[in-house]
């Protein structure tokens, strides 16, 4: 009888990061576009969205629900 393998600890964290980071980054872009909808059209040119702040946050919020939902094999 075949002994089943245990998963790489680093691969889960690695796909539990990204399916937050996907979710996370859900969100945000619907609140952006949410946010977008609410300006008035001539002014929509002047607004701007830090997407490199957004990415950094996305991605930190992801590894920390990661840290949080893998918290009991730390």
């Amino acid at each position: 009888m075949a002994v089943p393998q245990k998963k790489s600890r680093k691969g889960n964290v690695a796909l539990l990061a990204a399916r937050w980071n996907v979710a996370f980054g859900v969100v945000v872009a619907t609140f952006i576009d949410k946010y977008l909808e609410s300006v008035p059209e001539d002014k929509r040119s002047e607004v701007q969205i830090p997407f490199d702040s957004v990415l950094q946050l996305s991605a930190g919020v992801a590894l920390k629900l990661v840290e949080l939902e893998d918290g009991d094999d730390a």
